[in-house]
């Protein structure tokens, strides 16, 4: 009996010892091989894929790419949105990137993240913080989070300044500072651009500057304002600029010919670009955005990388465990060493970008800034976009005036705001 006692044990040892095979020491089960579902874009993920799997060895990925399927079946820009809502819910997928469901489809179950941060204990620094709450929806959900970000900067082209002769300005800049600098700029030499600001006509660069350098909601309760005084002003401003060439918006690149724009406004992962073109930081600088003494909410700070977990996956928490990861010091350094991702990662230390400044980048003074929680329906602006592009098109062409062209969207205003339909939440 004593040595039936004492091989009882020992047995016991030698049956946990003989499935090494299959456990990671003692009482600790290997995790089980999974693939997961992501949807995003090819190239992106492949990139994130050798960090994702030397961390999580057990997961495999599979890619469905979006853009892929549209543009193997032709799908127009116009029908983009509604083929992709189709996809979301036809594909089972359990980690979408940059393809939030709920902007496609309403309600549909995607996982909150704001318990699991705090289930988890994660602490988010400052600027993921911020990332965070501007990313919070009206019902208080978090749905997506983004381990990079960027945002808009105004790029000074010292050089140029110097060369003619005139003062470089000195940031913060109003906007009529701003148009003024531009214009002085182009007294001293005609074939010189005042600033550049997108590669878009007529609506897009006004709403955007409405809304970033004014700081005016083009949606309050639930009537578009932007017919008004103030706004017609701002229009008519940005159309003469355009007209005298002060603003450079035509063209593909922005780059075209940069030495001969002195203003570029533009994402700050620009800086990149012009450190890869090995432009001096003695001949450019990056300084805050123009912006209305009254408006005084910071430069948004804008999500690149946004993660979203299907609230119904089978492998939601695997999903979740390689985002909380992602928002980890460990892996800004892998995203920054192999250049993974647009944008900066969260972690000011570990951004570089050479001699040029980084504190107007990573500046969060002002108050929050608070997006519009109302917009208009795809549809809505399209037609929207479509009649300003025609009616000032033909203004630019001299078939029609100024005042007939704005009449014009003024009549397209009253009946979107007469239609609760033109507006979504």
């Amino acid at each position: 009996m004593r040595k039936l006692a004492y091989w009882i044990p020992v047995l016991l040892m030698v049956t946990l010892l003989s499935q090494g095979c299959t456990t990671k020491g003692i009482g600790k089960q290997e995790q089980k091989s999974i693939t997961l579902k992501i949807m995003g874009q090819t190239d992106l993920i492949e990139r994130y894929k050798p960090m994702l799997e030397e961390k999580f060895p057990h997961i495999r990925y599979d890619i469905f790419d979006p853009m892929v399927k549209l543009n193997a079946n032709k799908i127009p820009v116009a029908g983009w949105n509604e083929q992709i809502g189709k996809m979301i819910e036809e594909e089972e997928v359990d980690l979408y990137l940059n393809y939030t469901p709920n902007e496609y489809i309403q309600d549909f179950p995607v996982m909150d993240l704001a318990p699991l941060l705090d289930r988890d204990r994660i602490v988010l620094n400052e600027i993921q913080h911020i990332l965070a709450d501007s990313a919070i929806r009206k019902d208080g959900k978090l749905l997506q989070l983004s381990p990079t970000f960027n945002r808009d900067m105004l790029f000074i082209n010292q050089k140029l300044f110097r060369d003619l002769g005139v003062p470089e300005p000195h940031s913060p800049l109003t906007w009529e500072e701003f148009r003024a600098v531009a214009t002085s700029l182009q007294a001293k030499d005609a074939n010189v651009n005042g600033y550049y600001m997108m590669n878009q006509p007529w609506m897009m660069p006004f709403f955007w500057t409405a809304e970033h350098i004014m700081g005016w909601k083009q949606i309050q309760d639930g009537q578009l304002q932007i017919t008004g005084p103030e706004w017609r002003q701002l229009f008519e401003q940005l159309y003469e600029d355009i007209m005298e060439d002060a603003f450079e918006n035509a063209g593909a690149n922005p780059n075209r010919d940069p030495q001969q724009t002195a203003m570029y406004i533009a994402p700050a992962a620009y800086v990149y670009q012009m450190i890869g073109e090995q432009r001096s930081p003695e001949d450019w600088t990056i300084a805050e955005l123009p912006r209305d003494p009254s408006h005084t909410q910071m430069t948004p700070f804008l999500d690149t990388n946004a993660f979203s977990i299907h609230a119904d996956s089978s492998y939601a928490e695997d999903a979740w465990a390689i985002v909380s990861y992602l928002l980890s010091e460990e892996a800004a350094k892998r995203i920054t060493e192999d250049a993974i991702a647009y944008g900066f990662v969260t972690y000011p230390e570990l951004i570089s970008i050479g001699d040029y400044p980084i504190e107007p980048i990573i500046d969060t003074n002002g108050t929050p800034w608070t997006p519009s929680s109302e917009t208009l329906t795809d549809e809505a602006n399209r037609s929207l976009m479509t009649s300003f592009q025609g009616n000032f098109e033909a203004v630019a062409k001299g078939s029609i005036t100024f005042d007939a062209a704005w009449e014009t969207i003024e009549k397209h205003v009253r009946e979107l705001n007469a239609n609760p339909e033109s507006f979504a939440q």
